[in-house]
This record gives C-alpha cells, sequence and structure tokens, in this order.
C-alpha cells in the first residue's frame, strides 16, 4: 500500500497517529511478493455494440520502432492534433473528436477517434501521418504555436491536491526535478527535424501497430473484409 498525504504541517501532526493506528490493522503476508501478471490480449480486436459510431484506436510501442525519447515529441503531437487529425477527422469526417497520445515512460504511442462514423477511413488516416508530417512545411511561426500550446498546458496552476498526486506520479515513475526541466528545455528547442523523427517511427506504427475498434457490427465486418490484421471480434451486447 502506498499512502500519498497532502497537508501542512499542524493538520499532519495530528492526523499521523491515526493514519499509523490504521496501518498497524491490516494484515501482514509472510509469503514473497507475487510478480504481477497481465493477460496478453490480442493485437487486433473488435468490439461489436448496437450503435452508429466507432471509437477507432491504433498504436504500439515507438521505443521498439527505433524512435529516441525527446520531449520535443509533444511539440510534433500538438501540430497533429489542432490541423492533420483535427481536419481529417473531425471536421471533414464527422468524428466527434481525434487524437494521438504518448507515454513517456513506456514508449506507448496511440491514435484514438471518439464517435467516429467511420473505422477503415479512419485508420487509412491514422497510416498517412507519417507522409503529412514529412509533408507539411512547418514555420517558424508555426513552431512557435505549437510550442507555446505545449507549455501552456505543461505548467499550469496547480491546486495542493493537484500538486500531491504529481509528486506521487513523479516519485512513482523517477520524474525527478532535472528530468523535468530537460523536457522542457527539449520541448523549447523542438525544430522541424523532430518532425521528421517521429515521422519515422509513425511510417513503422503505420506497418506494425495494433487495432482495437469499438464499434457496429456492420462497421467491423467491413473492415475485416478489405483489411489484412483481421480483428478477432467480441460481442459486447
Amino acid at each position: 500500500m502506498l499512502c500519498n498525504i497532502t497537508t501542512d504541517a499542524g493538520n499532519w501532526r495530528a492526523f499521523e497517529p491515526r493514519l499509523r493506528a490504521f496501518l498497524g490493522k491490516l494484515p501482514i503476508s509472510g509469503a514473497a511478493s507475487a510478480p504481477w501478471q497481465i493477460d496478453a490480449r490480442p493485437g487486433f480486436e473488435g468490439f461489436t455494440v448496437p450503435a452508429t459510431v466507432n471509437f477507432v484506436g491504433k498504436g504500439g510501442n515507438i521505443y521498439r520502432l527505433g524512435y529516441q525519447p525527446t520531449g520535443a515529441i509533444w511539440v510534433v503531437m500538438n501540430h497533429l492534433n489542432t490541423t492533420w487529425l483535427w481536419d481529417k477527422l473531425r471536421v471533414e469526417a464527422g468524428a466527434y473528436g481525434a487524437s494521438c497520445h504518448y507515454d513517456t515512460h513506456s514508449g506507448g504511442f496511440a491514435f484514438v477517434s471518439y464517435r467516429d462514423p467511420n473505422l477503415q477511413a479512419t485508420l487509412d488516416i491514422y497510416d498517412k501521418s507519417a507522409e503529412f508530417l514529412r509533408a507539411a512545411p512547418v514555420g517558424e511561426a508555426e513552431l512557435t504555436r505549437n510550442i507555446i500550446g505545449v507549455i501552456g498546458s505543461m505548467d499550469t496552476y496547480q491546486t495542493p491536491d493537484a500538486k500531491g498526486w504529481t509528486s506521487m506520479a513523479n516519485w512513482l515513475i523517477g520524474a525527478t526535478d532535472d528530468l523535468n526541466q530537460r523536457r522542457r528545455e527539449e520541448i523549447l528547442s523542438a525544430s522541424p527535424a523532430d518532425f521528421r523523427k517521429l515521422a519515422d517511427a509513425l511510417a513503422e506504427l503505420a506497418r506494425h501497430g495494433n487495432v482495437v475498434v469499438l464499434g457496429s457490427e456492420h462497421a467491423i465486418a467491413e473492415a475485416n473484409a478489405r483489411r489484412e490484421g483481421v480483428l478477432q471480434v467480441t460481442k459486447l451486447i
């Protein structure tokens, strides 16, 4: 058990004895800790529900695909989210939302869409993201806009409870102040070269990424008839 307490010194002095008493009543097992086992899932899955829209995801570990982690990836992702994915999937194709996400520590990168009337067409847009990054010119103004967008979301005002949660999360993953500052500097110094680096990784992701879809039975069956990686179908409702 891990307890994270955020409070002032006076309240901590009053609270600590109660916390210790509570923890002292918990049973302690003499057995050695067992490793956490995660059941392997199929790489391609389709979950069917009675709906006319879909939730379409494609992703994978881009570290294994050759990408070297750097904070500049957030700048490139901000560009993808506010231009390519927004324009192609939200504005033109009618999805309620679409974005890409990345986990610094695991290397997991994923494209996702929300309340999406399409399925295969959305996957095609995901797979063309590398081509977009290579072809789209990124000038100084566009680069600055994306840097400001990322820094603005990174250095936001935090209430005490948010500070406590952030502190615990950083401790759990080993994110020191020095590491966070280095990421911040990488964001501020992002360049067009970083766009090309992520493009290379996304080109590999297009070929080797996993696909998971929640959507209509018809859309999933139609996608299975067209694509090489067949979705393993599970009916939820």
